[in-house]
């Protein structure tokens, strides 16, 4: 809607064209410019964090997909062809 606002098109003329009253349109940019400034605001009184990260040691035996499934039931270490069976058998 901005690029074509920039590019010289009268916001009546964009409602228009999206098939929309031009009042409809001007509450759309009402809020736009509300959130966009409230988020500017948060983002200003937000402190920038500190760098949380760490080093991770994956084991190199971890390995094989995980299927979950309904009530918890979660089972670990399987080879695609076990998880390709595992659908078959399930369809």
């Amino acid at each position: 809607m901005q690029a074509a606002h920039d590019a010289g098109l009268s916001y009546e003329r964009i409602a228009e064209a999206l098939g929309i009253r031009s009042k409809m349109l001007n509450r759309w940019r009402r809020r736009e410019r509300r959130l966009r400034a409230k988020h500017d605001a948060q983002r200003s009184a937000t402190p920038a964090p500190e760098a949380e990260f760490a080093a991770v040691r994956v084991p190199l035996s971890v390995s094989g997909f995980v299927v979950y499934g309904p009530a918890g039931l979660r089972i670990e270490g399987l080879s695609l062809a076990d998880v390709v069976d595992l659908c078959r058998r399930l369809a």
